[in-house]
């Protein structure tokens, strides 16, 4: 029959080898940029990822040298080892030899975490460590991207695992094509202001079978990672249920197409969410002074839902300083506690006050106002970074020395209200520097211990004598965005 036909060719497509007529369309993402760091592990995915990065790289010298075209990024392999298993030695030694088979530079990293029967290393915290050793690795060898093997499986095992815990259209798009991650600084200096490095899957459309296959072709051989058929980890029971979706007639190609789908959908309402937020000059201003956040409600009661529940979410992670937690990656309880608070907000009928991920937020008559909670445990205290111009500080301020102080002398920053400084309520003359700052976020306001004296931090000015902060680039920040 027809469709037996169809499902017979869209089988063996699955399963060929990558060609090199595809390499340009598949790369073409990486062509912006001047030095790659590729991630491999030893596997199939990632071996194959450095072998088409490769050739691609080859195909591209040629054609720039035949029609005059940018030349293509300069190519790092980096391995990671993390120190789990005892294998793991042997596998990044197969990977620096086919770097060098290539003549592609190569870097290690070796990880310390340590395991115990009580507390096994999870899949996230070696996740994590990984990825900050690719983003040390990157800094290290001025790469500004860093390329991963993610293929069209591990997207729909995505999607299904999302799917299970109830996640928004944003975690149902399933892994990004692209995004950016915070790069630590090699000399250890957390405080430092951060840079980013682009992360970039190209891959994400390809089957796992044609990359093994492509292996197979080129005669390379790799690695099984044996965590990769443990059931105790999710993915791998997934990948397992997967099989059985494919004979009720719900393909890996159909998940895939409904998490393109739906990240056409998360793509809108976050342009929507940026373009309601920059329409509001109150926001901008209180962003502007003191990272806090503050609407008119006429202005948010109008927004349709689900704006309104992703534009609390962008704000309630901005102003908390969780400026790395992705909203697709939120826990569903917190996704359920943002729905309930967005509907909240717009039946309140007098003045109320709620906390939230680290936000203290208060609906008066008119406005909405979302500040930095102090909390129990407060903001923490920060050693200001005497080597460098500036200094990080809850990840909403960089806060600079002045200009004309002669000699550095050691300097803390904390919170005006974690010492007393300030309490909500009261008017101190010391915090007249600060009167644009909304009382709600003056207690999570920086303020600098030096030399035995608390000295405010103000925000820029061109006095060479003062403390002065910037705000981080908030959440709704595009090309015409305000501030």
């Amino acid at each position: 029959m027809p469709s037996n036909e169809n499902d017979s060719a869209g089988s063996n497509a699955a399963r060929a080898p990558v060609r090199d007529e595809e390499l340009e369309a598949l790369f073409q993402p990486l062509a912006g940029f001047e030095h790659l760091l590729l991630a491999v592990s030893g596997g199939a995915d990632s071996l194959a990822l450095l072998l088409l990065a490769h050739r691609w790289q080859a195909t591209a010298h040629a054609r720039s040298r035949a029609h005059r075209r940018i030349k293509p990024p300069r190519l790092t392999v980096a391995a990671i080892d993390h120190g789990l298993r005892p294998e793991a030695a042997d596998e990044v030694a197969h990977v620096a030899t086919v770097a060098g088979r290539l003549d592609i530079p190569f870097v290690t990293r070796r990880l310390d975490l340590t395991r115990t029967a009580d507390q096994p290393i999870s899949q996230a915290h070696a996740r994590s460590a990984r990825y900050d050793a690719l983003c040390a690795l990157a800094e290290e060898n001025t790469c500004d991207a860093i390329v991963t093997a993610h293929h069209a499986d591990d997207q729909a095992e995505t999607f299904l695992m999302r799917l299970a815990r109830g996640s928004s259209a944003r975690g149902l798009a399933g892994i990004a094509p692209r995004r950016d991650l915070c790069v630590m600084r090699p000399d250890g200096s957390d405080n430092a202001p951060p840079a980013t490095c682009a992360l970039v899957r190209p891959l994400l459309n390809v089957p796992r079978a044609r990359l093994a296959v492509t292996l197979e072709q080129a005669g390379i051989a790799w690695h099984d990672d044996p965590t990769n058929a443990d059931v105790h980890y999710e993915r791998t029971r997934v990948r397992s249920a997967l099989g059985a979706l494919e004979d009720a007639g719900v393909s890996r190609a159909a998940i895939n197409r409904t998490a393109s789908r739906l990240r056409q959908h998360a793509d809108a309402v976050d342009w929507a969410v940026r373009e309601a937020l920059a329409a509001a000059p109150e926001l901008a201003q209180a962003w502007k002074c003191s990272a806090c956040a503050v609407l008119e409600r006429h202005r948010y009661e109008a927004l349709p839902a689900a704006v309104r529940i992703c534009a609390l979410g962008a704000l309630t992670t901005a102003v908390s300083g969780r400026t790395s937690e992705p909203f697709a990656h939120l826990p569903a309880a917190r996704l359920t506690q943002l729905e309930t608070l967005a509907d909240a907000l717009i039946d309140v009928t007098a003045p109320a006050a709620w906390t939230l991920g680290g936000c203290a937020l208060s609906v008066g008559e008119t406005q909405l106002t979302i500040a930095r909670e102090l909390g129990r445990a407060g903001l923490g205290t920060c050693a200001v970074n005497e080597a460098a111009a500036a200094t990080g500080w809850d990840n909403r301020f960089v806060v600079r020395p002045p200009a004309a102080q002669e000699g550095r002398r050691p300097a803390q920053i904390f919170a005006w209200g974690e010492r007393g400084q300030y309490a909500p309520g009261t008017d101190r003359p010391q915090l007249s520097w600060c009167d644009k700052v909304p009382a709600a976020a003056r207690p999570a306001m920086p303020v600098v211990f030096t030399n035995m004296l608390h000295v405010p931090v103000h925000a820029p000015t061109p006095r060479d004598d003062a403390w002065t902060y910037e705000v981080c680039q908030p959440p709704w920040r595009s090309e015409g965005g305000p501030g």
